[in-house]
């Protein structure tokens, strides 16, 4: 114990001393790359790629058309030599409040820049490996089944994007990565097979060798890794898995300590840590065994599941139970022999019950949300694991109070109102969430409009920002969707949000139903959820929709929303124009507003400077993209609103306004 002491605390410190010279080979200057793809994913219009040059850097490419991007796809081969031109950039930092963080995920890959690229020229020039990989990849194209590349390569980007949710949502998307389960099961299998043929000490340089390979096609992940070592030393000597383990992890802090922000770095740990700790629980028959080891693993996850996803599933312990023989003894041995014999049929049969499954039991699923925990209190429940193990002999008691010590220290109640404008680019979404749980409201949900379907991406605003986010808070529903008007820039992701969250009750505007609104509407009705239109007002929450007279375009005919809360004065303006605002001051007595959400973006057409006098904003609140293709926000209009203070989205990310009776807070993700 003393050694093994002494080795984490060198640990520690060589872990401070790397971090401090942890720099980048490349500098901001850059203008060309060279290196080797070892990496490529295509998305909508988007290839991004993953070279090891200098160091690896992640680079990307937008394509013109669809015939360029079908020609590429004919050439493109991992392990060819590429040169590229273009713009180095320090990856993004996440814009919104608590939501994943690019920079960082990126940092812990050991990747320090994104290269956007200008103009491409590449070279067949490839290595024994990555023709390995690409005969690999040639065969599993022929074979046309997304599962065969995610439990042969470990690449899940082929599995639709609603089926993965329901793995995800159902606890069971770790099946999906290659882990301690697979290398197992097939390097196990191997090396016991040759010791039959001839028991000699080459077995295991053999099987050492093979497995290196192995980890280099399934691209050297964390989880492979971690298992592969293991798998190799503990065949080789004795020693307490425990120790073996702890070791392995500082050794990965040492080569990156940005590792520390990777979900799926601390979850193959932490799980097998505690897998590991509590063995002499996991006996009985295997009905038994499987059982603990789900529960043990639950718990084990559970706080770095709720850190990343804010939810959990209760009823994962069991699905566990029927999904991991499933995957284990039926459909990873099948994926293998799938490459050697025509199992098509066989093969598709077993995928089909385990989607289907899957997606049924997510329609009942039993989902704890939990409001967002801090990182102080995610190390405290990791690092007290071995703490509380050494302070009780009783593990079952154990479990027990790690389980109550996270829901006590989880946040489950808010004291003040909180009023979030979310950064989606250029559109419009603003949460309000009400005190002491008495509800949430969404004021638009963003969008942004693809004229061509195949430059479509996979992203969706609501999926990666909107739920996230309202998630985070501990949100479960939404008393009110409310929609300003039916342009796709204010609703174009209300559908997906219906689809994937529960909304009581949605709010139109007074103009006539465009086609947009329609779709959603047909939704609404197959999904029984209320809707109305050119209401008044909303008693319960004290929000006013402001009546002028009818308009002919959507724009002008906005839900225009006065709000009061403790004497702070909140207007929202949609996009109306000038026309509108006009109307507004005439049959409105609006002065010294607190907070303004600026009409249409900050564009000229809007914020006229009639209005914005009469109405005196003290804080002007304007949601645009970044290098948006309008301009906006106009400077003209900038200089209306000079005498207020002003946030963008575009510089300030999003902006969170907080209410209570001793007043407001400001504060803005990237300040």
């Amino acid at each position: 114990m003393k050694k093994l002491k002494i080795i984490l605390g060198l640990s520690l410190i060589i872990i401070l001393i790397f971090n401090l010279n942890n720099k980048s080979k490349y500098n901001d200057s850059a203008t060309y790359i060279e290196g080797i793809i070892d990496k490529y994913k295509f998305d909508g219009s988007k290839l991004s790629l993953e070279v090891l040059g200098k160091e690896r850097i992640v680079c990307n490419y937008y394509f013109d058309t669809i015939e360029e991007k079908e020609a590429f796809k004919k050439k493109i081969k991992y392990g060819q030599t590429i040169y590229l031109e273009g713009k180095i950039n320090i990856p993004n930092e996440n814009t919104n409040f608590k939501l994943f963080n690019y920079r960082k995920y990126l940092l812990s890959k050991k990747i320090y820049y994104v290269f956007n690229i200008e103009k491409i020229e590449i070279k067949n020039n490839i290595n024994l490996l990555y023709k390995i990989k690409n005969h690999l990849v040639k065969k599993l194209d022929k074979l046309n089944s997304p599962y065969l590349y995610a439990f042969i390569l470990g690449d899940t980007n082929y599995i639709e994007e609603d089926i993965k949710e329901s793995f995800q949502n159902n606890g069971i998307s770790h099946l999906l990565a290659i882990s301690g389960m697979h290398i197992t099961f097939l390097f196990n299998g191997l090396y016991n097979l040759l010791n039959k043929i001839k028991k000699r000490k080459t077995n295991i340089i053999i099987v050492t060798i093979l497995l290196f390979i192995y980890l280099f096609l399934v691209g050297f992940s964390t989880s492979s890794i971690r298992a592969g070592t293991m798998f190799i030393i503990l065949k080789i000597k004795k020693i307490k898995p425990y120790k073996l383990l702890l070791t392995i992890f500082f050794l990965f802090l040492i080569y990156n300590p940005y590792l520390i922000f990777s979900q799926s770095f601390l979850l193959s740990f932490v799980v097998t840590f505690y897998l590991i700790i509590f063995k002499d629980l996991i006996k009985g028959n295997y009905f038994k065994k499987t059982l603990m080891t789900s529960l043990i693993a639950f718990i084990a996850g559970t706080p770095i599941i709720i850190y990343n996803y804010n939810s959990i599933n209760l009823l994962s312990i069991l699905l566990n139970l029927l999904f991991v023989p499933l995957i284990s003894y039926i459909i990873f041995p099948l994926s293998f022999l799938s490459l050697l014999f025509n199992l098509k049929k066989t093969y598709t049969f077993f995928i089909n019950i385990f989607e289907k499954t899957s997606l049924l039991f997510e329609k009942i699923s039993l989902s704890l949300t939990l409001k967002d925990i801090s990182i102080f209190i995610l190390i405290y429940t990791i690092l007290g694991i071995f703490v509380l193990i050494k302070l009780t002999r009783n593990k079952r008691k154990y479990l027990i109070l790690y389980f109550i010590i996270f829901i006590i220290h989880s946040n489950l109640f808010n004291f003040s109102l909180n009023l979030t404008m979310l950064d989606v680019g250029q559109g419009d979404a603003i949460l309000i969430e009400f005190p002491f749980n008495r509800g949430n409201v969404l004021i638009d949900t963003g969008g942004k409009e693809y004229f061509e379907e195949w430059k479509k991406p996979k992203y969706s605003i609501s999926k990666s920002i909107t739920i996230p986010y309202m998630k985070k808070k501990g949100i479960k529903e939404l008393e009110y969707l409310i929609i300003s008007h039916g342009d796709y820039d204010h609703m174009g992701e209300a559908i997906n949000l219906i689809n994937n969250f529960k909304v009581k009750e949605v709010i139109f505007n007074c103009n006539s139903y465009n086609d947009l609104e329609n779709n959603l509407i047909s939704l609404l009705n197959n999904k029984k959820i209320k809707y109305k239109k050119c209401i008044k007002n909303i008693d319960k929450y004290g929000f006013k929709f402001l009546d002028t007279e009818s308009y002919s375009n959507e724009n002008d005919s906005s839900n225009i929303i006065y709000f009061n809360y403790k004497n702070v004065q909140f207007l929202f303006m949609g996009d109306a124009s000038y026309k509108r605002e006009k109307d507004i001051i005439k049959k409105y007595n609006l002065k010294n507003i607190d907070f303004l959400k600026v009409g249409h973006h900050g564009s000229a057409s809007s914020s006229n400077r009639l209005f914005i006098n009469s109405i005196n904003p003290k804080n002007s609140l304007i949601s645009v993209g970044r290098n948006n293709m309008y301009g906006h926000p106009k400077e003209k209009v900038l200089d209306i609103l000079k005498n207020s203070n002003i946030y963008r989205t575009d510089l300030n990310g999003s902006i969170e306004i907080k209410v209570n009776k001793k007043g407001y807070k400001i504060r803005s993700c990237l300040s």
